[in-house]
């Protein structure tokens, strides 16, 4: 298995759950280096076939080397999880820049794209093999300023759901989750008054732990998902249907 953006965070939960689970795990990050090895430590302490690796996967070189050096250090490629995304600052539409929303493009699609093409020829070969990407509730639920990011999102759902339609003649199946907002770094980068009145308009009255988006990944990869394919899974604490059923009444 091989976790994009693993190296803290949500990814680093995923790394950290998966190897409870029984899987080898690659750990990939980019900077914070310290924290990727605390995160493959808390892996590696499992006991099974784990790796750290350091990769840039916006760049089709770096993305090679790293699929190359799981395949090699776990002897195979079962799992794919895209996970990693570039960080962003909520701006409004008016100061935004294409440079702006490339970069978010860079860091979600492209970096995806990249990683599952390089991953596809050892998926072909892997025992229920299957891609999980990551998205988020507000690609069907904007918020002012995060245009740039929800836009990348939007078109990583729709490259999963394509995607499940062309691999599935080769049993690769293709999912994502659509993750609400959860206790990360990123929440500390938000105004403190949005972020109450967010948390009261989630029905279950909180914040996601990454705990929780990671047990929705392990079932989305596990054999008991057997028949799933092309499906975006809402992990966001009932925001998205309460938000859906508001706006049915009109309010």
């Amino acid at each position: 298995m091989l976790v994009t953006g693993s190296g803290r965070g949500i990814g680093a939960e995923l790394a950290r759950r998966c190897a409870e689970a029984g899987y080898a795990v690659c750990v990939n990050y980019l900077e914070n280096e310290g924290t990727a090895e605390e995160t493959y430590e808390r892996v590696r302490a499992f006991g099974h076939p784990c790796h750290l690796s350091r990769a840039d996967v916006r760049l089709a070189t770096d993305v090679e080397q790293l699929v190359n050096e799981t395949v090699s250090r776990l002897g195979g490629l079962d799992v794919l999880i895209n996970n990693a995304h570039t960080p962003f600052t909520p701006k409004p539409f008016a100061e935004l820049t294409w440079d702006g929303l490339q970069e978010q493009y860079d860091g979600i699609i492209r970096s995806a794209f990249l990683c599952t093409k390089a991953a596809l020829p050892f998926l072909r070969k892997g025992i229920s093999p299957t891609v999980l990407n990551m998205s988020s509730v507000t690609v069907m639920h904007p918020e002012v300023g995060f245009l740039h990011r929800d836009t990348a999102k939007a078109a990583l759902e729709t490259f999963t759901r394509s995607m499940s339609v062309e691999l599935a003649n080769d049993g690769i199946r293709v999912n994502a989750l659509s993750i609400g907002w959860t206790c990360t770094e990123q929440l500390g980068k938000l105004d403190d008054d949005f972020l109450l009145r967010k948390q009261q308009e989630i029905p279950l009255k909180r914040f996601a732990e990454p705990r929780e988006i990671a047990e929705a990944a392990l079932f989305l990869i596990s054999p008991g998902a057997s028949y799933v394919t092309g499906s975006i899974l809402s992990v966001d604490g009932g925001l998205g249907a309460s938000l859906q059923a508001r706006n049915g009444r009109g309010k």
